[in-house]
């Protein structure tokens, strides 16, 4: 088993049962995790999705942050930030607290609305969640690579 499917694995389940009762495709998290840790190389202070350190406490993310580098761009332009991130006490927090963010702003609304991953995943570009320019693209080649799609029936 590669080290990309070990990281699927570990968190399959916490994919699957996050998205329960949501709009959101445990295909499409699990690649966002995926691509935003590295295949789970880069989980800084518990953090699997990047999320920025602005916004209320709530039931997963208790107000800690820590600045870190990352890249954003900016009109196609990747620039270099140095920005405050959610510290989350577990990963599964971490999982948690993504997707209630996705599920409760309504930034996030066609996102909730899609019907497939693939289209999650453009409309969650298309809202601004991330900046990359391929960030829908690249979550589509993980889907696809790994076979995250039999996450969706729940299959751990």
């Amino acid at each position: 088993m590669s080290h990309q499917e070990e990281f699927i694995d570990k968190y399959k389940a916490d994919f699957i049962n996050s998205c329960k009762g949501t709009h959101l495709f445990p295909s499409v998290v699990a690649a966002q995790a995926c691509l935003e840790t590295g295949y789970g190389k880069h989980i800084f202070n518990n953090n699997m999705f990047g999320v920025k350190g602005y916004g209320k406490p709530n039931q997963y993310w208790k107000g800690a942050v820590s600045i870190g580098s990352t890249i954003e761009y900016v009109n196609d332009e990747k620039k270099d930030y140095k920005l405050a991130f959610r510290c989350y006490d577990t990963v599964l927090d971490s999982i948690m607290d993504h997707n209630r963010l996705i599920n409760k702003s309504p930034i996030y609304e066609l996102a909730r609305q899609a019907t497939t991953p693939e289209a999650q995943c453009n409309a969650l570009q298309s809202s601004g969640y991330a900046t990359a320019p391929t960030y829908a693209k690249i979550l589509i080649w993980i889907i696809n690579t790994y076979h995250l799609k039999k996450l969706d029936n729940g299959n751990a």
